[in-house]
C-alpha cells in the first residue's frame, strides 16, 4: 500500500486497519515520510525493493492517473486505474486497464 497522504504512516495504517480489518498488506507506506511522492519513479522503486519483487510481479491499483498510473508505469509496474473511489472529472485514457468496481478486479483474479 502506497499513499501520498500528508499524515504519518501510522495514521494511514490505523485508517486502513479500521476500514479493512482483515487486510493482508505486507506494508503501508505514506510518502510523507520519504523524500519522494507519487508519481516519482523512486518511490515506486522503493516499494519494489521493500517487497523484494520484480516490477513484472506487481499490479499497482490507483485512482489518480498522473500519480498512480504514470508513476507505476515509470517503474515498469503494471497499473490498473480504479475509477470508482471518488467522483472526479478525468480525461479518458486508452493506455491502461480500468476498473470501476472492486468486483471487476475479483473476476480478473479468479
Amino acid at each position: 500500500m502506497l499513499s501520498n497522504i500528508s499524515y504519518a504512516g501510522t495514521v494511514v495504517e490505523e485508517r486502513i486497519s479500521t476500514m479493512l480489518p482483515k487486510h493482508h498488506f505486507e506494508f503501508i507506506i505514506a510518502t510523507s515520510e520519504y523524500m519522494y511522492r507519487k508519481p516519482h519513479k523512486r518511490i515506486f522503486e522503493f516499494i519494489l525493493k521493500k517487497s523484494e519483487l520484480r516490477p513484472e510481479d506487481i499490479w499497482y491499483i490507483g485512482d489518480q492517473y498522473e500519480c498512480d498510473i504514470v508513476g507505476a508505469k515509470s517503474a515498469g509496474i503494471f497499473p490498473i486505474w480504479y475509477r470508482g473511489a471518488i467522483d472526479m472529472p478525468y480525461e479518458e485514457k486508452e493506455d491502461v486497464l480500468k476498473i470501476s468496481d472492486w468486483k471487476e478486479l475479483q473476476v480478473m483474479l479468479t
